[in-house]
């Protein structure tokens, strides 16, 4: 919320000096940048208890695993769901 008022607050200024393609830029950049943050650090979840979850966050080890999803599957799974 914090983060949101500051970038209402600046927006204006950041535009004037740098052009509004420029500032998109310079948004999608920062975005790109945190997403490659979140999937080299935030460690995955899905499939783990929550006591394996405190466990782990307790130890600091975090194991990568490869989650891998069959995406026709899932479509044709949500098709036949929609009847």
């Amino acid at each position: 919320m914090i983060l949101a008022f500051i970038m209402l607050k600046i927006y204006p200024n950041m535009e004037a000096a740098l052009g509004t393609a420029n500032l998109f830029a310079f948004y999608a950049g920062i975005s790109f940048l945190a997403a490659v943050f979140i999937g080299a650090f935030v460690p995955e979840t899905r499939g783990r208890t929550l006591e394996e979850l405190e466990e782990r966050w307790q130890t600091g080890k975090f194991s990568r695993r490869l989650t891998i999803v069959n995406l026709k599957d899932v479509e044709l799974h949500e098709v036949f769901l929609k009847k």
